[in-house]
């Protein structure tokens, strides 16, 4: 059964966490800016697919530690869901 792109979900309290981030320099601006761009539509109010491209030859290996507990989320697989929408815009170091 295919499940919808977006699920609408109520909004809940607003936390604070950090995030440390460990990445080979050139993947910085890109990550950055990907995370600047998220920022910018919540405060405009757009709707948009952001997209992150991760090239599998070994050169895109960042750690996380992140200071809180979350619950794991599946995300949505083109395999799994069929057509996927085309990201309004991509980031790629590449």
């Amino acid at each position: 059964m295919k499940r919808p792109f977006r699920e609408v979900k109520r909004m809940g309290k607003v936390v604070e966490f950090n995030i440390k981030v460990t990445m080979n320099e050139r993947w910085v601006n890109d990550f950055c800016s990907m995370l600047r761009w998220m920022e910018s539509c919540g405060k405009l109010g757009h709707s948009s697919v952001v997209a992150f491209y991760s090239d599998g030859d070994g050169d895109f290996r960042p750690t996380f530690d992140i200071d809180r507990e979350y619950e794991k989320t599946e995300g949505r697989w083109k395999e799994l869901d069929g057509q996927l929408p085309v990201p309004e815009v991509i980031f790629d170091a590449g």
